[in-house]
């Protein structure tokens, strides 16, 4: 996988070191959750398949749930 550019807020929420937490303080100071990442030349959405396949289920789960939290789909 070849990434370009990969927003805090991303590496917030792939990384399980960070507390999850702190997605819902960035979230709600201003990250933007809707852009995307590049992989191999093809834009990928934060909560999208590859966080999904890469974190364990519950976090994905408590990702979704900040999100919608923070009036996102």
């Amino acid at each position: 996988i070849k990434c370009i550019t990969v927003s805090p807020l991303f590496v917030a929420c792939l990384n399980g070191a960070v507390p999850i937490h702190m997605v819902d303080f960035l979230l709600k100071n201003g990250a933007d959750p809707h852009t995307t990442i590049n992989i191999d030349g093809w834009p990928e959405y934060l909560l999208g398949k590859v966080l999904k396949k890469h974190i364990s289920s519950k976090r994905y789960a408590k990702l979704e749930e900040i999100f919608l939290r923070n009036g996102l789909e």
